[in-house]
């Protein structure tokens, strides 16, 4: 079941707390080992906006981009 969101939580506290889990579990290791060799994940990354000022458009792309990849 979900936990009630804190309206005062603090993003960069928050940030800090994954990022000490993740090197005291060794997790980024432990997930690389666990990736079978014949799935090799991919992904290519292009700019953002070639000739102009970024859009509101160019959000939600951006926002796939780092979830796929904090995913996999």
């Amino acid at each position: 079941m979900f936990r009630p969101v804190d309206t005062k939580q603090s993003f960069p506290k928050l940030e800090e707390e994954t990022i000490r889990f993740w090197k005291e579990n060794d997790i980024f290791r432990k997930s690389v080992e666990q990736r079978p060799a014949d799935r090799q994940f991919t992904f290519y990354e292009g700019p953002p906006y070639a000739n102009a000022a970024p859009g509101v458009h160019h959000i939600l792309p951006r926002v796939f981009k780092d979830v796929i990849v904090r995913y996999k």
